[in-house]
This record gives structure tokens, C-alpha cells and sequence, in this order.
């Protein structure tokens, strides 16, 4: 990082957010850099990413935490109360708790976020379609000492010294904690993260070394559990802290009441990723099984649910800003930890009720404040240390940074340092003169001109800006992006121009960062609003939408398939490699015939809407003169355990065969597809990939087949479940 001016607004640059201490929500905007930085930095345990979690991997865990209804009826604590007046006992201020009666439901939202957590819990009577703002009750009883909105989303497997309680905020100082796990639900949906997983399992191949198991004692640096399984532990922390909560009302009449469960997203999320998520909310106790009233569970994209409570915090709150007004059009940009969300929306209404319309298509990226932390790693690695003085700081860290690979007591440290810089950072030369970050002892000694004096790291502002232009950079162009898009497409449909941008979520917070956005829209007149509460308002809004069921257009009804599915195909072997092999005569390749792969296991997120549903793909071949109908075979395990078997049998007692479907591809101009020759064909073939996608609507299974964008068989199976 060489030192040179920097223009602050030459490019979009950096950003302050997050941080350790936190204020709280209700406080008042001000031009002041965002005083509570709130970015949790712990060493971070790196893992691979990995397909969907299995079976047998979640069968531990639906043992010990998945409990009969009967045993779930049985709450943590003995006193039960239905007052608002009642002695809280952990539980804080009594204010916190609400009086609940016969006649009512109840809401429970949950943001799972990149780096903090947070739980809204609503009260409210059956057929009542609104809420008061302050009737959303923000859980804040977290770790003993923490009482925060949220809970930093952070977990460790290393056992506890004492009385820690290794998530959260509550760990030993030798913890290797596990943060920033929701990025690796969403790794393999592209080709960079397919490239990414890869490069991570080379990486991991360094543990294999004799050398290495040596010098680590044969204990490998990483938890052998998927990200799936982590996010599903840290979840069950979370449901033991509701729990907790709704224990001290009364059992026999909480129980009695209507619930439904409202789940968060980032507006771009994958099937893999939201499956996991709703797996592990499910599994961890948000369930029927502990809620024997269950009637949704609900997932609704994070930058909706912000908006409606966004839009009417600043509209009952706020009224004298006189932010929003009937037609009025404004982007709402969800600046978190991992996602940035950008969504635009009209107010079509403001009164009796505020309504608002998304126009447009969102848009998402991964360049929220944690790769922030990325940057700032390679630079010390390959610019200032080098790699071996790095790892001192941060063992194995010969493998490559990722913002979110953080790991080592030392590099907590340094890392804890610059957050709370990075949080102070304005972008203002003269306030940001100078930062400092003590190194460990280790370099106590080290001095390199410019940057460190006997293990003082210094950094100065446009050290800084360097360091966080790429981020901020992704944003204002998403920003620019949305406006340019909404008004080209809408321009002759009436309507009004962009005049407002709300920022919202932990970065969105950031001083900085607004002034960048603003300074770059300040050509269009655009202004930047940020309410008070936009750390909370995805929570906030989304407990807002449970309440009024009526208004919910854009969220999405979540069900679970109740069996095992697969599809039966001849999948390529190797000669020898399984039973009931063949050497096809097309393409000359040694072919395992009838294996099943296991599309939808039981449990999974199962969605009424194909476009919302996992895509399998599938490959037919044939030469000139072949037949050209096909059948995909969908098969149900029959079985209760999740022992599941790899092939089709003759007459096989554990498999049923529920949807038959013909595909034929005998119309199909062979110009128009591409033509392959391999080493072991007799003469070129032809080959056709199709998508299959399982739905589940009506209490039975459906599929979808699609190929070159149409859909070629859409069929149903009543009752074949």
C-alpha cells in the first residue's frame, strides 16, 4: 500500500461500522461518526463449503434436540406469569414483557445475520392486522453480560474454561470462534464460489502433510462440521435463549396460542443457502413440535421487511423530516456484514396506513464490512510482513485470506484494534490523522519506515481509503445501478423520480459510507436518510409483516417435504467401481445403471413455486437415429430411518416409484444442439440437458421440467407422497 493523496470522493472508498460496545437503537441520528461501533471481531475458524447437510450428519442432532411434543410442553423456568408487572428475574427491565390473554397469537421474527442475530417477539389479538412500533419486543437477554438488539453470530467448539459459554459474546480466551458462517451457506452458487471451495480444499490438503500433523499434535484447526451444522448449533443457542423468554408466562395459555414465524433473508439467496437456514431454525426448535399452534413459517427478503418498518418509523417517528409522501419513489439500501441489498419502492399510500410497492428488480452483492477485514489481512500479509512474520500473528496463514478466515488469540487482538478504527473512520483528513494498532509482543522490536515504530502500526487516513475503496466501490455502483434501471424502465409510466436513499443495517450506519453515496448522487438531488433504528429495522419490519398477514405479497409460505425423493439415473463409473454396470454404446463410457440420487431429503425447504426450488440437472444422449423419448424416475424411500440406498433394486421393499415422467426430445431439430465424438463412440451424438425441479403443493409432490428456458412437462401426483 504505497502513501499517496486520495481524492475522498474520486471513487467511491470506505465505509466505518460495526464494533464491540453498542447504543442503542433509540437513539437519535447525528453527524457524529457512528459512536457504538459494534463488529464483534473474533478469531474466525475457516471452513469448506459443502452441498447440503445429509442425513446422517443432522441424525445426532435431531436425537438430542428434536424433542416428542409432549417433552417440549415442559419450560426452563418455574415461574410463570401473564402480567406485564411481574418480576422479570433475568429478563431486564419488566417493561420488556407484556401482558398475554386468551384471544391472541403470536409472532416470533428471526434475522440470522452475517454477524449478528437478533429475535422480535409480538403479542398481538387474533384478527388485529397492526401494532404499535413499540409493540415489537426486541429480545435483549443474550450472554449474562450482553443485552444488546442482537447477539454477534459467532460460535466455538473449543471446550470452556470456566463458566463461558463459547457463542455469542461469551468465550475463553484460547476459543477458536467460528464467524461469518452465513457467507459459506451461499459459497457454491457460482463460479467463483465453486472456484473458491476448491482453492479452500487445497488449502486443506496441508493438513494432510506428515509435517503438519505433527506439529499440531494430530489436532486438526478447524471443526470437521459443515457450515450447515454450525449455523444449526448456534441456532439452537438462540432458541434456548426464546425459550427462556417465553417461559415466564404462562404454559398451559402460551401454548393455547395461534404462532407464526417470520425468517429473513438477504434479497438474493439461493435454494442451498435458504434451506440451510430454514433447516437449522426448524431443527434447533422453531418447530411444531415446540409450538403445538404452529400455522407458517414464513421467509421474507431482509430489504422488504426493512422498508415497511423503514418507511413507517420515519413516518410516525420522524414526521417533521417529512421524508416520504404519497408517490414518492426512494431506494432502501440494506448495508449489513456480508450482503448488501439494494431494492427501490413507491408509496403509493400514507394514510389510514402506509403502503409501498417494490418496483424494479433488486439487486445484491457480497461486499459487506467483513471483507473489509479481508483487505486489511492480505495487505499486512503480502505487503507489510510478509508471510512469515504473518504467521505469527495468525497460524497457517500460508493458506489464502479470506474475510472471513480469521483464527489465533494474537490476530483477535490486532483485528480488535482495527475495527474500532474502522468503525471511528470518517474520511475526514484532519480528524483521522493517524491510527495506531499495538502488534504483539513478538514485534516489539520491528520497524518499517512509514508504517510501524518498535510494534506500533500506524495508518493514516488514505491508508485507510485504500483499504475500503473496493467495498464501498460495489455499493455505489449497486446504488447507481437501481436508480439508472427503475427510471429507464419506468420513465413513461408515471412514475416520480428517486428523491430519497434510506440506509439501513450496521454499515449503513456509517457516516462515511453516506457521504460517499451522497456526494455521488448529489448530481441527481438525491438525499440520504438513515432512521435511528436501521440496525434492527429488518427484524423490526419483519415482525411487522407477521402481524399483518394481509398485507404479505412478496414473502414466500414455507412447508417441508415429509419424505425422502430421488431421482433414478445411469451415472458414469468407473469400470468395476459398483454392481450393475454397463458400457454405454453411445458414448462408450462405463455407466452404473439405476443409481438414485437423492434430491429432497426429508425435512427440506419445500416451496409451491418451482422457480423458488432446487435445480437437478439432467443428461440425455442419443445419435442421429436413436429413440428419443425418455423417463425420469422419481423414487420415495419408504423407510422411516435416513439409511438411504444408492440404487434402484428389482422389486426393492424400500423404494417407491411415485412420478413417472416421459420426456421426448423426437421434434427437436439436431442443428440446433451441440454434437459431440468421444474417443470410445462409433459415430457423434447428440446430447440435451434438462432441469427437474420438485415443488410440494396440496399435500403432494410435483415436478417441473425445463429445457432451453421452457418448460417441456409440468406434472402432477395427487396424493403420491
Amino acid at each position: 500500500m504505497s502513501r499517496h493523496n486520495h481524492n475522498l470522493f474520486d471513487s467511491a472508498n470506505a465505509y466505518s461500522m460495526n464494533g464491540n460496545s453498542r447504543r442503542s437503537d433509540a437513539s437519535s441520528m447525528s453527524d457524529e461518526p457512528f459512536p457504538g461501533p459494534r463488529e464483534f471481531t473474533l478469531p474466525l475458524h475457516t471452513q469448506t463449503s459443502s452441498d447440503r447437510i445429509s442425513s446422517s450428519d443432522f441424525n445426532e442432532s435431531e436425537e438430542q434436540y428434536t424433542h416428542s411434543r409432549a417433552a417440549s410442553s415442559t419450560f426452563q423456568r418455574s415461574s410463570k406469569i401473564s402480567s406485564a408487572t411481574s418480576n422479570s428475574g433475568d429478563y431486564g427491565d419488566a417493561t420488556n414483557l407484556v401482558a398475554i390473554t386468551e384471544g391472541q397469537r403470536l409472532v416470533i421474527a428471526i434475522d440470522y445475520g452475517t454477524t449478528f442475530t437478533g429475535v422480535a417477539i409480538v403479542f398481538v389479538p387474533v384478527d388485529e392486522k397492526t401494532a404499535k412500533l413499540s409493540d415489537i419486543k426486541v429480545l435483549r437477554e443474550w450472554n449474562s453480560s450482553y443485552n444488546e438488539d442482537k447477539v454477534p453470530s459467532a460460535y466455538s467448539y473449543t471446550k470452556p474454561r470456566a463458566s463461558e459459554e463459547q457463542w455469542g459474546t461469551s468465550f475463553s480466551e484460547d476459543a477458536e470462534i467460528m464467524v461469518y458462517t452465513k457467507l459459506e451457506l451461499d459459497a457454491q452458487e457460482s463460479v467463483i464460489g465453486e472456484l473458491d471451495m476448491i482453492l479452500d480444499n487445497l488449502d486443506g490438503m496441508k493438513d494432510l502433510s506428515s509435517e503438519y500433523v505433527v506439529s499440531s499434535k494430530g489436532e486438526p484447526d478447524y471443526t470437521p462440521k459443515k457450515p450447515d451444522l454450525v449455523v444449526l448449533d448456534y441456532m439452537k443457542k438462540i432458541f434456548e435463549r426464546v425459550w427462556k423468554y417465553l417461559g415466564v408466562y404462562d404454559q398451559a395459555l402460551l401454548l393455547s396460542l395461534p404462532v407464526d414465524i417470520i425468517i429473513t433473508h438477504p434479497v438474493v439467496w439461493s435454494y442451498r443457502a435458504r434451506n440451510a437456514t430454514y433447516r437449522a431454525v426448524t431443527l434447533a426448535g422453531f418447530n411444531g413440535d415446540k409450538f403445538p399452534r404452529l400455522e407458517n413459517i414464513k421467509m421474507l427478503a431482509e430489504p422488504e421487511a426493512a422498508a415497511v418498518y423503514t418507511a413507517r418509523y420515519l413516518k410516525e417517528e420522524e414526521p417533521d423530516k417529512t421524508v416520504l409522501e404519497k408517490n414518492d419513489t426512494f431506494i432502501l439500501c440494506d448495508a449489513g456484514g456480508g450482503t448488501v441489498d439494494v431494492v427501490t419502492f413507491r408509496v403509493l399510500e400514507t394514510e389510514p396506513s402506509l403502503e409501498l410497492e417494490q418496483i424494479g428488480e433488486p439487486h445484491s452483492r457480497k461486499c459487506g464490512s467483513v471483507f473489509i477485514d479481508g483487505e486489511f489481512k492480505t495487505w499486512l500479509r503480502d505487503e507489510l510482513l510478509g508471510p512469515d512474520d504473518y504467521e505469527k500473528l495468525e497460524p497457517n496463514s500460508k493458506k489464502r485470506i479470506k474475510p472471513h478466515s480469521t483464527t489465533g488469540r494474537k490476530m483477535r487482538d490486532v483485528m480488535k484494534s482495527f475495527v474500532e478504527h474502522k468503525c471511528r473512520f470518517t474520511g475526514d483528513e484532519n480528524a483521522d490523522h493517524r491510527f495506531t494498532i499495538e502488534l504483539p509482543a513478538e514485534f516489539e522490536g520491528l520497524s518499517i519506515q512509514d508504517y510501524v515504530d518498535e510494534g506500533l502500526l500506524k495508518l493514516d487516513c488514505n491508508d485507510m481509503m485504500l483499504l475500503f475503496e473496493k467495498c464501498v466501490d460495489e455499493i455505489v455502483a449497486l446504488v447507481k445501478r437501481q436508480e439508472k434501471e427503475v427510471m429507464t424502465k419506468y420513465d413513461d409510466q408515471g412514475i416520480a423520480r428517486i428523491k430519497s436513499i434510506l440506509m439501513i443495517g450496521g454499515f449503513g450506519e456509517s457516516i462515511f459510507l453516506q457521504n460517499v453515496i451522497r456526494e455521488q448522487m448529489e448530481v441527481n438531488d438525491i438525499t440520504i436518510h438513515r432512521p435511528a433504528t436501521s440496525w434492527s429495522a429488518v427484524l423490526r419490519g419483519a415482525a411487522l409483516y407477521g402481524i399483518d398477514k394481509s398485507r404479505l405479497k412478496n414473502y414466500v409460505r414455507t412447508q417441508s417435504f415429509p419424505n425422502y425423493y430421488a431421482v433414478a439415473r445411469d451415472t458414469e463409473e468407473t469400470q468395476g467401481a459398483g454392481l450393475a454396470q454397463y458400457q454405454d454404446p453411445i458414448t462408450g463410457k462405463f455407466m452404473g445403471k439405476s443409481r438414485l440420487t437423492w434430491i429432497v431429503h426429508c425435512g427440506d425447504l419445500a416451496f409451491e413455486d418451482w422457480n423458488l426450488s432446487q435445480e437437478t440437472l439432467l443428461a440425455f444422449t442419443f445419435r442421429e437415429n436413436d429413440e428419443k423419448n425418455f423417463t425420469i424416475s422419481i423414487y420415495k424411500y419408504l423407510r422411516k430411518d435416513n439409511i438411504l440406498p444408492t440404487r434402484v433394486r428389482p422389486n426393492d421393499p424400500e423404494l417407491e416409484n411415485v412420478l413417472a415422467i416421459p420426456i421426448s426430445f423426437s421434434n427437436v431439430k439436431l442443428d440446433s444442439l451441440d454434437m459431440y465424438k468421444s474417443s470410445g463412440a462409433r459415430e457423434p451424438y447428440y446430447q440435451c440437458v434438462v432441469s427437474l425441479y420438485l415443488t410440494w403443493r396440496n399435500e403432494s409432490l410435483e415436478a417441473t421440467v425445463v429445457w432451453n428456458n421452457n418448460v417441456i412437462y409440468p406434472v402432477t401426483a395427487g396424493g403420491m407422497i
